[in-house]
């Protein structure tokens, strides 16, 4: 009934299939059990860290201005043309918006 079915590409032997899995099994519950022993429940929830201690949320937080610095740095003179133009008033926002949207109507309609 088990037989070997053989291919162009190779064979299919379930027995060997079989074997294979219960050794991989057998491999994986050695591993499991030798790094499972030092583990608490005060542990669960806490977030990996290689190892490491778990930092405050103060010391580890990073700013938006961390994470593009590079961007920022590469387009200072852009920024500092636009933090001039930078007035904080909605009414400046909303003109600016308009004023952009009719410009960009009047190159597509062509006018």
């Amino acid at each position: 009934m088990i037989e070997t079915l053989t291919t162009g590409a190779g064979y299919w032997d379930p027995l060997v299939f079989l074997i294979a899995g219960l050794i991989i099994s057998l491999i994986t519950l050695l591993i499991y059990r030798a790094g499972a022993g030092n583990y608490t429940s005060e542990m669960a929830g806490k977030p990996y860290l290689s190892g490491n201690p778990e930092i405050s949320k103060e010391d580890s937080h990073i700013s938006g201005e961390n994470l593009y610095w590079g961007f920022v740095e590469g387009l200072k003179e852009f920024y500092h043309v636009m933090e001039k133009m930078h007035t904080g008033i909605i009414n400046d926002y909303v003109l600016w918006y308009v004023g952009a949207l009719a410009t960009l109507l009047l190159i597509f309609i062509g006018v």
